[in-house]
């Protein structure tokens, strides 16, 4: 491997991306649940939350299917289900009642198909809101989720898929829908640490029958060898006709990917030069970057021995093997 200044990179080059292999337990989190003064309704939830697999799993389902609603007589959580998903919603009811001690309602909507799970718990709900965001937009991982082990995260990755996520086990293939950037970034961090090889689209928005769909970003899993590992962890068996190769690879915690498309965007404004102490490296959400603003041309003017005129010309701030784009990373 070698540094590569970007305007020399082109379609099929391989580029690097380092996968993070850190690993820092959590056993408990503190919900900081505080009786409010004229709420005489909800009931206390623990001060502590175990983080094992139960909460990792109900975790994934609320990134996927939860929301929350704060007002002055009336807060609650909401989990959104299809109506034919009965074992999900069993699966969440049960890992309410185990994990917060609370007892859900059930709400079946015929007419748009969907069977809602309530809790009316103020403590729980500003919980969420704290731990995962305000909204769809806004959905993201808490960081500490971000290094737990791999077990626990795999019931997260199991939350997400049962909640939003998409299996064809005859046409082998998974995906999985955001409107949120960060947790489509985090989600392709976790399925990478799993040794899962994912690719990351952007979705403009766009009309469908006067329906009209907001930005979003899909994650996709096609690659044979990939699909199996998620299949172990979403305990589904895909039909495998015949194996899927992939041009990406996974080798000493590195991500070896080759590019799909290079673009040059006018830009007019400022440019902010990033500095690291002594490599000169860093990540972004797309592959490693290399610092090397240092390095230039110059031009010198002489005239009767004198200089009258110097000119120069740097490599740039962000030259290297990377390209920051977030719909090529992942090819």
């Amino acid at each position: 491997m070698t540094w590569w200044h970007v305007s020399h990179l082109k379609k099929r080059d391989i580029v690097v991306y380092p996968i993070p292999q850190e690993i820092r337990d959590v056993e408990y989190i503190e919900t900081d649940a505080q009786k409010l003064k004229y709420d005489f309704k909800s009931e206390n939830i623990p001060s502590q939350i175990k983080i094992d697999k139960d909460f990792m799993r109900f975790s994934g389902y609320f990134l996927s299917e939860g929301s929350t609603r704060v007002q002055k007589y009336k807060t609650y959580t909401t989990l959104t289900f299809n109506i034919n998903e009965k074992e999900y919603v069993k699966d969440c009811l049960n890992l309410i009642k185990k994990v917060f001690g609370l007892k859900a309602k059930t709400e079946e909507r015929s007419v748009n198909k969907t069977v809602h799970i309530l809790i009316y718990n103020v403590h729980l709900t500003r919980f969420l809101r704290k731990l995962f965001g305000y909204n769809a937009e806004e959905k993201r991982i808490p960081s500490f989720m971000m290094f737990l082990p791999l077990d626990k995260q795999a019931e997260l990755i199991r939350g997400l898929w049962y909640g939003d996520g998409y299996i064809d086990k005859e046409k082998p293939r998974a995906s999985y829908s955001t409107i949120s950037k960060q947790l489509a970034h985090q989600i392709k961090i976790l399925l990478l640490r799993q040794n899962i090889i994912p690719s990351v689209y952007e979705e403009k928005p766009r009309v469908t029958k006067e329906t009209h769909h907001r930005e979003a970003y899909r994650i996709y899993v096609m690659e044979t060898r990939s699909l199996k590992k998620l299949g172990s962890i979403l305990r589904v068996k895909f039909n495998f006709k015949e194996q899927t190769s992939c041009n990406a690879w996974i080798e000493n915690g590195l991500l070896f990917t080759p590019i799909t498309k290079t673009e040059k965007i006018e830009y007019n404004g400022p440019v902010h030069n990033l500095e690291v102490e002594s490599t000169h490296s860093y990540t972004t959400n797309s592959l490693v970057l290399h610092n090397c603003g240092d390095l230039m041309t110059i031009y010198i003017k002489v005239k009767d021995n004198k200089i009258v005129d110097i000119k120069f010309k740097t490599f740039g701030c962000a030259a290297a093997i990377a390209t920051s784009s977030m719909i090529t990373e992942l090819a």
